[in-house]
């Protein structure tokens, strides 16, 4: 499980997170568990990026798949 917190740099308030994890004996799926942005900030992009960016760490994590946990 890995999990990663973007906070207001001027209040340090979290802003949006993530979470990617992978069920047991599962080498080629990561799931998308988490994924949120404060209400105040949506439609800036960060929603986006988040998604870019949990993308990318599954890809780092050795994941050829990502899927989304509802």
């Amino acid at each position: 499980l890995s999990y990663f917190v973007v906070t207001n740099p001027s209040n340090n308030d979290v802003i949006a997170l993530t979470g990617i994890y992978s069920e047991l004996g599962d080498i080629d799926t990561a799931w998308l568990g988490w994924f949120g942005v404060d209400d105040s900030i949506r439609n800036n992009g960060i929603g986006q990026n988040l998604l870019d960016f949990s993308i990318n760490q599954a890809k780092k994590l050795d994941f050829s798949h990502l899927n989304i946990s509802s």
